[in-house]
């Protein structure tokens, strides 16, 4: 039996759905009751990362935890809710897995705790962080990384954690969807804004590939390591042109300078401040724009008879799925 606590989110949702579809039994421990789980192969559990008794009885008679459930934003008003939540609240998690006999354990981290490249290699699992993280989500993921490695040492759980980068695919509109999410306002609204001189490299992962690389994960990773769940390594200009392409969608497309950027979102963190309002982005996650992230999935490809999709079939199918849902 699985455990998804997360599986509201974006790609804990797909999860859900894909095991679903298997005829799994499923049970997920969510914050308040959704009728959107309510059926005869799914088990529902009220309570969060802090409630240990709710994950205490989340995980009895769990085979497989899939630990996606973290504060996942470029801000928060109180910043030791990163801490808690997502290195206390995997802490949490895993004494409860412990506790209760689980013997797979997949930690969902981020492509973000991972070095970027240089203009010769990409970046693997291994190659050595020489520049501090962007801001506290990424730390403290990377301390929750850190937290499941050392517990793998002691304890019997398989116990392995995955790094998807730029998630992208049909699915829930929400903050961990934004590549779907740039692609719709590309299509019906009036952006056209490429960061930079858009020669950044990203990694971009289609949806299908990261659920099902994570279940590969669960099944045979190995215990305390890591694992790039990527897919295709492109720059914006490059991502651009292939949305023009295949959407059929032909627009002009202005580059916003970096300094611009800069300047908007530091209006946008005092703003915040004042507001109580999260913003869109921070001076911190503008500076990601002057680094390469260009990953490499071979240690999952490997280890875990990891595939990945082309990315035309996946853009397209993606561009199809936002065409059809438009309005």
């Amino acid at each position: 039996m699985y455990l998804i606590n997360g599986a509201t989110g974006y790609i804990g949702f797909e999860l859900y759905k894909h095991l679903l579809s298997t005829g799994a039994q499923i049970r997920v421990l969510i914050r308040k009751h959704d009728k959107v789980f309510e059926n005869d192969q799914t088990e529902i559990v009220i309570g969060d990362l802090e409630n240990l008794d709710a994950l205490n009885k989340a995980c009895d008679g769990i085979t497989t935890v899939f630990h996606l459930a973290a504060l996942a934003r470029v801000w928060s008003k109180n910043e030791n809710d990163f801490y808690r939540i997502n290195v206390t609240g995997t802490n949490n998690m895993l004494n409860a897995a412990a506790q209760n006999g689980v013997k797979n354990f997949v930690n969902t981290s981020t492509g973000g705790t991972i070095s970027p490249s240089n203009k010769n290699q990409l970046s693997t699992e291994a190659t050595e962080r020489t520049i501090p993280f962007f801001n506290l989500y990424e730390s403290t993921k990377f301390e929750a990384e850190q937290l499941c490695k050392s517990y793998a040492l002691k304890s019997n759980m398989r116990i392995v954690t995955v790094n998807p980068p730029r998630v992208f695919g049909y699915g829930k509109s929400t903050a961990s969807n934004g590549i779907s999410r740039l692609i719709n306002a590309y299509l019906y609204t009036g952006y056209r804004f490429i960061p930079g001189n858009g020669k950044s490299i990203g990694n971009y992962v289609f949806i299908d590939d990261l659920v099902k690389g994570m279940l590969l994960a669960s099944e045979k990773g190995k215990s305390g390591e890591r694992y790039i769940l990527g897919g295709h390594n492109l720059t914006f200009i490059e991502l651009f042109d292939l949305i023009k392409e295949l959407s059929g969608v032909d627009k002009k497309m202005f580059h916003l300078p970096l300094w611009l950027m800069l300047f908007a979102s530091r209006i946008m963190k005092v703003t915040s401040a004042l507001s109580n309002k999260g913003p869109a982005i921070t001076p911190e996650w503008v500076k990601k724009y002057l680094y390469q992230w260009a990953l490499s999935s071979d240690k999952a490809i490997k280890d875990l008879n990891y595939e990945i999709t082309p990315m035309k079939t996946a853009l397209q199918k993606t561009i199809n799925d936002i065409k059809q849902n438009h309005g």
